[in-house]
């Protein structure tokens, strides 16, 4: 080998060597992987990215760790470094071993362009001598179509212009943008609609980009007074969409609320047991409070009304309206008396008010109130109710005089009753007069009239005329299993007879043998009377306002004459009839000298269980002879409870002063 050829052999081995030695240093720090990728939308913060990295060398440490990373560009669209987080630094990884997990974040930015991006992540260290390793990463933002809406303010009938703000939220240009609304969620059950229109409509918007709409409202003026909402929807051509909702209202002011200078405060129910629960016919007292915020004292108006939200209308009511000056920055409170209907619905009906300026309702006029819109009336009906009104009675009466009473019955409750009956009823006076029976339906009403007699020897006074109802009847034991009592006065003045010392004295009691009344069977009365004046007299007997419930067989002696002091007694024999029962007032009347004294009496009448018994089982035992053995036993039986209680019974007369 000549020298030429050594050197170039000798050259060669020494390029050999330090291409080992640069091999052997590029692998000495290395990450656990080439590569690393992600897929995240636009706008997502803190996304880990993890990786290892290896120490291959054998016998020397790597100290001193660091990393560093580029933008990620795709294009001309770039992810600044700085939207990297980077692990810590690493001091040491021992030879031939590898580090614990590390973990960088990537955050990418809102409305990022879509693409895939990529950048590479730098790790430097040394072990005497530089080392460096590099993983390359892959981002992919995704394509994101999005929009928003802002909430838009309410719109009534003055108010009736308001916005929203429209932001494209996506990564990605949107064409042909239409705005659009729920139409029929703002109709009333009358087919009146409000209307709504956009400004602008139909438009572009680029990523990131807002634009304010303006929305005009139309809202008939007759429309069913009621909160409407309806939702306005934004649509693009790719599909993209969102929504916001929109209250439109039909006001109870009349033209729109508009204004803050006659403001309502409060609304109460200051007469109800329970606040905004009613019953038909009650009288309901609320209270309105409203404010004057003006400059000036004003008359305001103040309206109330009641609607019924199934069928849309407001009911009459009588005081709805009133009208007070209210000075600059004062209020006040006004009373309201509403009659609750007859035939009201058993439901929530809505209370309303308006509050106004009585020379400037379309500008100065509001109907809310804490931010509330209406109350809550409650309706609550009882199953079964029967309630007396209308009572009328003369103011004042004449002792003798004939008096005609009327009142009016009313079904209140929820069911029909078959069968009831009215009772006037005022013992001092020998008033005890029922009605006939009559059916009354749900909701209907009966007029009645009672004509009474005032005594000519009644005391001058006040007199509570009470009017009771029976209803609920059950026909299987012939009762009523309910009634109301309500009151009327009578004030009795004129023409009254004083009564003197020289009066007859009456006392009546029930003779020996008729302890017990019982319908069907007789009343023995007896009546004592002593003479006062200083002169015999003679006194006739009779008696009166039986008829209904008895027939009199006879009065024995019909005339007593009497001596001075001297009393005596007579006798007056009753025939009850077999459907009486319960308490019954009638009246003694002892005539003497061309005059006359009446006295009212009381009995009780106890119904014959017997008779009724025995008449249901009549009819039985006509069709089912073989029960015949067996009905004749429970009658005995029965027959004999009856005795039992009869005599345990000791019913009297009550003498009515």
């Amino acid at each position: 080998m000549n020298y030429k050829n050594l050197c170039f052999v000798l050259a060669a081995m020494v390029l050999f060597s330090m291409a080992l030695s640069l091999a052997s240093a590029a692998n000495e720090l290395v990450f656990n992987q080439s590569s690393a990728s992600l897929t995240l939308n636009h706008g997502t913060t803190a996304n880990a990215l993890s990786f290892f990295l290896n120490n291959t060398l054998a016998n020397q440490n790597i100290t001193n760790i660091s990393f560093s990373a580029t933008s990620l560009t795709t294009g001309t669209y770039t992810i600044s470094s700085g939207n990297i987080t980077l692990p810590a630094n690493v001091s040491l990884i021992q030879y031939n071993s590898t580090s614990s997990l590390l973990t960088a974040y990537i955050a990418v930015p809102q409305y990022q362009q879509p693409g895939t991006y990529a950048g590479t992540i730098t790790a430097s260290g040394t072990n005497g001598t530089s080392l460096t390793a590099q993983l390359s990463i892959s981002l992919t933002v995704n394509s994101t179509s999005a929009l928003s809406l802002s909430a838009p303010a309410e719109v009534n009938k003055a108010q009736n212009i308001s916005s929203f703000t429209i932001t494209n939220t996506g990564n990605v240009d949107l064409t042909n943008i239409n705005i659009s609304y729920g139409a029929s969620s703002i109709k009333d059950s009358a087919g009146r609609q409000a209307t709504l229109s956009f400004s602008p409509n139909n438009f572009d918007l680029a990523k990131s980009a807002s634009r304010a709409i303006n929305i005009t409202s139309v809202v008939p003026s007759n429309m069913h007074v009621n909160d409407y909402s309806t939702v306005i929807t934004a649509n693009s051509s790719s599909g993209t969409s969102a929504t916001a909702a929109l209250k439109v209202i039909s006001d109870y002011c009349r033209y729109g609320k508009n204004g803050t200078d006659a403001e309502i405060l409060s609304i109460k129910d200051t007469s109800s047991d329970n606040d905004w629960e009613w019953k038909p016919l009650d009288k309901v007292d609320v209270e309105v409070n409203v404010r004057n915020n003006g400059d000036d004292d004003e008359d305001i108006t103040v309206e109330i009304g009641l609607y019924d939200p199934q069928d849309n209308e407001f009911l009459d009511l009588d005081d709805n309206e009133k009208t007070v000056l209210i000075a600059d920055g004062k209020s006040k409170a006004l009373e309201f008396t509403i009659e609750v209907p007859t035939d009201i619905k058993d439901i929530d009906y809505r209370l309303y008010a308006r509050a106004f300026y009585d020379d400037d309702e379309k500008n100065q006029c509001s109907d809310r109130f804490d931010s509330s819109f209406y109350k809550l009336a409650s309706i609550e009906k009882e199953s079964r109710d029967v309630t007396i009104q209308n009572i009328n009675a003369p103011s004042s009466v004449s002792c003798g005089e004939t008096v005609e009473i009327t009142a009016k019955a009313y079904n209140i409750g929820k069911r029909d009753e078959d069968k009831v009956y009215v009772n006037l009823l005022n013992k001092e006076l020998g008033i005890n007069q029922n009605s006939d029976s009559f059916v009354l339906d749900e909701l209907e009403s009966k007029s009645l009239s009672f004509s009474i007699i005032v005594p000519k020897n009644a005391t001058q006074k006040d007199y509570t005329l009470n009017l009771k109802s029976y209803y609920d009847y059950d026909e299987y034991d012939d009762n009523y299993d309910a009634s109301s009592t309500f009151t009327t006065l009578l004030k009795v003045s004129g023409s009254c007879i004083t009564s003197s010392e020289n009066d007859v004295s009456i006392s009546a009691s029930l003779a020996d043998g008729s302890e017990n009344i019982i319908s069907g069977g007789k009343m023995k009365l007896k009546v004592a009377l002593t003479n006062p004046k200083d002169a015999e007299t003679t006194y006739t007997l009779s008696a009166s306002d039986y008829q209904d419930w008895a027939s009199l067989e006879k009065v024995e002696p019909s005339s007593l004459t009497l001596k001075k002091g001297e009393s005596k007694d007579a006798y007056l024999y009753f025939d009850i009839k077999g459907d009486a029962s319960g308490e019954k007032i009638f009246k003694v009347k002892i005539g003497y000298d061309s005059q006359f004294k009446e006295q009212s009496l009381a009995v009780t009448i106890k119904k014959s269980t017997l008779t009724g018994m025995v008449s249901a089982f009549a009819s039985n035992i006509k069709n089912n002879w073989v029960m015949l053995v067996l009905v004749l036993v429970n009658v005995v039986l029965i027959a004999g409870i009856i005795l039992v209680a009869v005599k345990l019974s000791k019913p009297r007369v009550n003498v009515l002063e």
